[in-house]
């Protein structure tokens, strides 16, 4: 059985003999120059051409002493652009995400929450930017992601704990904080050939993915600090014709009032947005929903 895990650094020194072996002919993912450009192959285009990437997902709610239960849906679009730098490669991205009916998939502008029994209104993902680099040092360390491979499939595979400063503190926005501290984790996967990762003519592998996010409640859902979480389990694809594979209802709906997440950012900014530093925006002011949309 030709099977190979690198989940970290030490079992990959464990492993060298084995994928060695492997890849002594073609692509060696032990060589961390070699494992971020597969990486961005497989996400992005190390030709520094724009990728698109479609996602669903369904959103589970828990709360404790219940079982979980789907509360929405999701509808996720992310243009990027990889550019290579020194040491590696930055990601200028743009995402948006809309929620949806789970039993229609029909975009919400409003949602009944039922621990709450109010409508309240939904704010969509508008993440402008999600800016990230991936450099490696002169050890062949500082960024690094994990990766399996079973003949010819690879799997990338990144588990991300999350834990900073809530943008909401829970003593100015106790309607919309879970508290003083955000708590999650992001779980991806990236599934790509092996033979497309070799092949030298491919800039951009065709792939999927799935993502698994475990966090608080959405701050738009006013449910202040109510015991609770929300799970998200989802599903990806690289749209290699962009954005003509969307699904036209949700083409049509960024086109009319979203036009700039079919885009990519012209150039790196900083800091990245997030859904809790954007709805704090929203509701100090500072942005206004109807053009945040457009350049």
């Amino acid at each position: 059985m030709n099977f190979t895990s690198c989940p970290r650094a030490a079992l990959a020194a464990t492993l060298l003999a084995f994928t060695t072996a492997a890849s002594a002919d073609g692509l060696d993912l032990d060589d961390p120059h070699q494992l971020l450009d597969a990486y961005v192959k497989t996400v992005g285009d190390t030709s520094e051409r724009e990728t698109m990437v479609y996602a669903q997902s369904t959103v589970f709610a828990f709360v404790p002493g219940h079982r979980g239960r789907p509360i929405l849906g999701m509808e996720v679009v992310g243009v990027k652009r990889y550019e290579r730098i020194e040491g590696g490669w930055q990601r200028v991205q743009r995402e948006i995400a809309f929620y949806t009916d789970p039993d229609t998939g029909e975009i919400l502008d409003s949602w009944h929450n039922p621990w709450i029994d109010r409508e309240v209104r939904v704010i969509p993902v508008l993440n402008d930017p999600v800016n990230r680099r991936h450099v490696i040092d002169e050890q062949g360390g500082g960024w690094s992601v994990n990766y399996m491979r079973h003949g010819d499939h690879v799997t990338f595979y990144r588990e991300i704990p999350l834990r900073y400063p809530n943008p909401l503190p829970y003593s100015e926005y106790p309607l919309h904080s879970t508290g003083d501290w955000y708590e999650a984790m992001e779980l991806f996967n990236n599934f790509v050939s092996l033979a497309d990762l070799e092949d030298p003519e491919i800039t951009s592998a065709p792939g999927t993915g799935s993502w698994t996010r475990v966090g608080p409640w959405l701050p738009w859902m006013e449910m202040g600090n109510r015991p609770g979480w929300l799970v998200y389990h989802g599903r990806s694809v690289k749209l290699m014709d962009g954005a003509a594979e969307l699904p036209d209802h949700v083409r049509e709906a960024i086109e009319q009032d979203y036009p700039k997440y079919l885009r990519a950012p012209e150039e790196w900014s900083e800091p990245s947005e997030t859904s809790w530093t954007l709805f704090r925006k929203v509701l100090d002011g500072e942005i206004d929903l109807d053009e945040a949309g457009h350049e």
